[in-house]
């Protein structure tokens, strides 16, 4: 069943992601919120959910809910959470026996090993002081006084965006701004909130300049509003 529905017939867990939720399968046996929620963080600072073309979503999700029900599983054996590096591997696997012995046993014929995909995990001591560290840093993303500030540090491919003088900058320059301006912060805002960071690169917005009230604009000024956003370390705070 898609992770996008909940399954009755499975132990799950919902896992929000700005408008999306998606729904992991976790064993059975663990049920404490805490620990599953605290699991879940670790993962989200180790592996965050991407979005993208061709199944991004879904393949960076199984990703993060099998590293979840790893992190599940080493609580249930050991009472703690685990942290640092950890390998998965495509073809070898720990197989438990009755006795109570383990053997390292290959799932296809031959001696054949892989590189595996390496994560590390932070302690859950390090998520929580990242999450208070990220919390404020999009709290000050998302203020009013700084996307004031931040609005002026963006590109436009519109040629009235840096328009002077009283017919260009009253006629023309006014209504682009206070327009582009509504656009565009309300796009940092929820971009922001999604993805916990500040947009970079270019992105396009569409805009009908007819619905002001002055409806000549809609002939003067680009339909496609080009916006580039700067990168995160050319960012000013000041």
């Amino acid at each position: 069943m898609s992770f996008l529905e909940p399954d009755a017939s499975q132990n799950q867990t919902e896992w929000k992601f700005g408008k999306w939720t998606f729904y992991a399968n976790i064993p059975e046996e663990i049920k404490d919120l805490k620990v599953i929620e605290n699991a879940k963080s670790i993962v989200d600072f180790a592996l965050p959910q991407r979005f993208g073309p061709h199944g991004t979503h879904h393949y960076s999700f199984v990703t993060r809910e099998y590293v979840l029900n790893l992190i599940l599983y080493f609580y249930k054996e050991h009472k703690r959470f685990p942290h640092g590096d950890i390998c998965i591997v495509d073809y070898w696997y720990w197989k438990s026996f009755y006795s109570g012995g383990r053997v390292f046993q290959s799932r296809k014929k031959g001696r054949d090993y892989d590189p595996g995909y390496w994560v590390k995990l932070p302690s859950l001591k390090e998520v929580k002081k990242l999450r208070l560290i990220k919390q404020k840093k999009i709290d000050l993303w998302t203020s009013e006084a700084f996307l004031k500030k931040y609005f002026y540090q963006l590109e436009f491919n519109e040629p009235y965006a840096k328009a002077t003088g009283v017919i260009a900058g009253n006629w023309v320059r006014g209504p682009w701004d206070r327009r582009m301006k509504k656009i565009v912060l309300d796009f940092i805002y929820e971009y922001v909130n999604r993805y916990e960071k500040l947009p970079e690169g270019q992105h396009s917005f569409d805009v009908d300049w007819s619905s002001l009230s002055a409806p000549w604009l809609n002939g003067l000024l680009y339909e496609r509003q080009v916006v580039t956003f700067p990168k995160l370390s050319e960012v000013k705070y000041v």
